[in-house]
């Protein structure tokens, strides 16, 4: 018998792998811009350092009228949906969501599930924030769209429309367009609507409410032409930015720069298109005829007060109340500009005088290393920022540790004790910071992929260096010595490959696929040791004997037997005395039911302990099946619930086969009485001979009926498990056995219950009323006086009290992906005589988002 819970193995994440794999394109556009533009960068400094005090005193009220406009977007789309707030509140909850979205991936649009309890306190109904958070979506898109097409449509004519912009602009249609087919056929509720509902039931309720609100037109106009206004404010950044440095520019120019420049940040899935968004304006400004140096320097000026400034503004909102996100926000926001700094630094020249007095004090090979680390602790910075910002314990250690390198690196390498200064103040922040990063990563993971890590690096060491040494003189214009060689293989690890020129095909395909490697090797390194705990199981014997002592004590629900499932892990509080059985997917830990309990008046410190537990870990609570008694100590706890269904249960006493609304009952056990087949219980322990039948049963049922084994919430076939239960089959005159039903432990007070029912393709109709018939007979002889038929998903649902259980209520009554819930619910009405409302109970909305897929998952066995 299987005693021990499972170990689970969860492969990678595949959100943690993109966001890895975007970070790094992302930091690739800003190193490539840094090293294009490496000679002009400290001229465009010096140039900008020149400009008129005035213009940046405009450029600086631009920035302040651009924040307001975007407050405005939001005051109109709450107020087209008879919604008001304070314009100043909506101006603080811009720039916070502004600062995080460079965080976060598709930052724009993600970040606005950020700061809305500010919003809700305003009088503002939980479907309004909804419905104002999807206008301002619109808004935004509508407003670059009205803009960008004049402009692209021009650059189509002239034949000047760029590869880059094609797709960028193209992206942004398809993302339009699809929205805006969505919309369509939700309000005629076509095939995308059931699908969208069947997949995304908590999304569908978003549109749900948008479909039935009525909007005030003037208001949603409103709210296009503040977002036009945003578009406007960032061509006026642009322009001022051509006459600070001196370059007048024409209409035409500051149309198309913004145009490619905003489609590019549109597009761009984190960071806010940095390193892309410049490096492209600066080729438009020299296609215009600007010089390169005066493009850079305009560049980095219009970035600075329409991307760094807004950024500035954000951080500063946060010093205005007490909390701890700021706490969170800036160590990862100076990590962030630290990373920058490090590349800028080791890409741009050194002041020569102090380079000059440092070869006195340190040798060449010092300083070429002090370069690498410095641009490698840089890279590595801007991954650690986004992972820093969730909190992770290990991403800090990194930071922390690659900051001190920093400092000493900018020192080693040129005595840049400017930008030393900087790491020296992000290393004071971190350190203060330091009780704010408290989840962990996976040490099992670690371990179990560093035999991995390992190979891969010296596959990889092994490829490079055999491939300099043996490669033929013509290739690269240079012979390379092992020391030579490994020079190389470090240069192109940091992307330092000055002096390396590929001469043919073979030598620029060996170059590209090493380089490739090694960053897909630094990717992988950086995820594994970052990523979170998605599920480990660490219990003990002792503690699963200690959760079924707790479960003979204090037990008193149906489902407290699959509690101790194998599927489950376990949590014990403090006081050991009380546990919680969860299993976690993604970022979920899904409870099963209430806490066992050794008194109900810790109730609320169990809940308090775990869902401290699962913030350490990075997971979001959710309780699955909670009973409508229990919800107002769930409510008292600032949670949430949504009903998914009713729980049937037979009094036993009263249960019997006499009367009119029971005659297709009895119609359906003489059918199968008259056919030869008779019940048969067998007791415990099971011989072999019998747990073979059991099990071709079972096997025939999951085969031709197409189902798939699931648990969580009921069992699986385990032949340890069956052999020391009850079970009652139907069979045959010659012991064909067609169905059964098991028998399981139940813990509420004088009731019974059972997990799997089961038959063969050939079992007589109405075997399964026959074979519970049986069962309800097995239980009175036992002298109990309920039998639980356990839930019926989505039904019961006769007064649905908000928008996710009128979604729900459409669900069940109209697709035809619910019809065989239906069918559950017909076959337990006809025995059961009481039903129990069964909820959901979760913390914030968007985990309605989430639930379904994540019930989906703790289900799969």
């Amino acid at each position: 018998m299987e005693t021990a819970l499972r170990n689970f193995k969860i492969p990678l994440s595949r959100k943690g792998i993109w966001q890895a794999g975007l970070t790094l394109i992302i930091v690739f556009f800003c190193i490539f811009f840094v090293k294009h533009e490496g000679t002009e960068l400290p001229l465009a400094f010096t140039k900008i350092q020149q400009t008129s005090f005035g213009l940046g005193l405009v450029a600086l009220l631009v920035s302040l009228f651009y924040a307001v406009l975007n407050a405005g977007i939001y005051f109109c789309s709450f107020a087209a949906v008879n919604a008001r707030v304070s314009l100043p509140l909506l101006v603080r909850v811009f720039l916070k969501r502004n600062l995080l979205s460079v965080f976060l991936p598709a930052g724009g649009v993600s970040s606005l599930a950020f700061f809305n309890n500010s919003i809700l306190k305003q009088k503002v109904l939980p479907a309004q924030n909804s419905q104002a958070t999807f206008l301002y979506v619109f808004a935004s898109y509508a407003s670059l769209l009205l803009i960008a097409l004049p402009v692209i449509g021009l650059l189509t004519l002239r034949g000047n429309l760029s590869n880059n912009l094609l797709i960028a602009f193209s992206t942004l249609l398809v993302v339009a367009v699809g929205i805006l087919i969505l919309i369509i056929t939700f309000f005629r509720r076509g095939r995308s609507y059931t699908f969208f509902v069947q997949r995304f039931p908590a999304a569908a309720n978003l549109l749900e409410q948008i479909r039935n609100q009525t909007y005030q037109k003037s208001w949603l106009l409103g709210a296009v032409v503040a977002s036009i206004g945003v578009e406007l404010c960032g061509m006026a950044h642009l322009w001022i930015a051509c006459w600070a440095i001196g370059h007048p520019a024409t209409l035409e120019m500051i149309a198309f720069g913004y145009t490619i420049a905003t489609l590019l940040y549109a597009v761009s899935p984190l960071f806010r298109g940095l390193g892309a968004v410049e490096l492209s304006l600066t080729y438009v400004l020299v296609q215009y005829g600007i010089p390169k140096v005066a493009a850079v320097a305009i560049t980095l000026y219009y970035r600075f007060f329409e991307f760094w400034l807004p950024l500035l503004f954000g951080l500063a909102a946060f010093l205005f109340q007490k909390n701890n996100l700021l706490l969170r926000i800036l160590p990862a926001f100076l990590i962030f500009l630290l990373g920058l700094v490090n590349i800028i630094s080791v890409l741009t020249p050194a002041i020569a005088e102090r380079l000059t007095l440092l070869t006195h004090f340190l040798s060449s090979s010092t300083i070429f290393f002090s370069n690498y680390a410095v641009i490698g602790g840089g890279i590595l910075l801007l991954f650690l920022s986004v992972y820093l910002f969730q909190g992770f314990r290990n991403a800090w250690i990194m930071a922390l540790v690659l900051t001190i390198v920093s400092i000493l690196g900018h020192i080693g390498k040129a005595i840049d004790y400017e930008e030393a200064l900087f790491g020296l103040s992000v290393l004071i922040v971190l350190i203060y910071t330091r009780r704010h990063y408290t989840l962990k990563s996976d040490p099992k993971g670690i371990r179990h992929k560093g035999f991995l890590l390992t190979t891969g690096f010296c596959l990889l060491l092994i490829y490079g260096l055999v491939g300099f040494y043996w490669l033929d003189y013509r290739h690269f214009n240079q012979n390379f010595t092992w020391f030579t060689a490994l020079t190389q293989f470090g240069k192109l690890l940091l992307l330092q490959n000055d002096r390396l020129f590929p001469q043919t095909l073979f030598a620029r395909g060996f170059s590209v696929s090493l380089q490739t490697m090694e960053l897909a090797w630094l990717t992988f390194l950086t995820y594994v040791l970052l990523r979170p705990v998605f599920n480990k199981t660490t219990h003990t014997h002792e503690d699963i004997t200690r959760a079924k002592e707790l479960l003979n004590q204090y037990g008193k629900s149906s489902l407290d037997y699959f509690k101790v499932y194998p599927d489950k892990q376990l949590f014990f509080n403090a006081a050991n005395n009380a546990f919680v059985a969860y299993k976690v997917a993604g970022q979920y830990a899904v409870v099963l039911e209430n806490p066992v309990l050794a008194d109900e008046v810790i109730f609320s410190t169990v809940i308090t302990e775990f869902e401290q537990f699962c913030h350490q870990n990075g997971w979001q609570a959710i309780y699955y099946r909670i009973d409508e008694k229990d919800l107002a100590a769930y409510t008292s706890l600032g949670k949430k619930h949504l009903f998914i269904g009713q729980e049937g249960i037979i009094s036993l006493q009263n249960f019997t086969l006499e009367g009119a609304e029971r005659k297709s009952l009895r119609n359906a056990i003489r059918k199968v009485s008259t056919a030869g087949y008779v019940s048969r219980t067998y007791l415990p322990p099971l011989k072999e001979g019998l747990i073979q039948r059991l099990k071709a049963v079972s096997e025939e049922w999951l085969k031709e009926f197409k189902k798939q084994e699931s648990a969580f919430t009921q069992g699986v076939f385990n032949t340890a498990e069956i052999k020391q239960q009850v079970v009652i089959t139907v069979e045959d005159a010659e012991e064909k056995m067609v169905a059964f039903i098991n028998v399981i432990p139940d813990y509420s007070p004088q009731e019974g219950t059972y997990d799997l029912i089961r038959k063969t393709v050939d079992a007589p109709n109405g075997v399964l009323d026959f074979l519970l018939v049986q069962l309800i007979d097995y239980f009175k002889t036992q002298n109990l006086l309920f039998l639980n038929l356990g839930m019926a998903p989505l039904s019961g649902l006769n007064q649905p009290q908000n928008i996710p259980e009128k979604a729900l209520q459409f669900a069940y009554n109209n697709l035809h992906q619910f019809s065989h819930l239906h069918g559950l619910r017909f076959f337990k009405e006809k025995f059961a005589d009481t039903w129990t409302n069964k909820y959901l109970v979760y913390t914030h909305d968007l985990d309605l988002v989430q639930a379904p897929s994540v019930l989906t998952k703790v289900a799969h066995y």
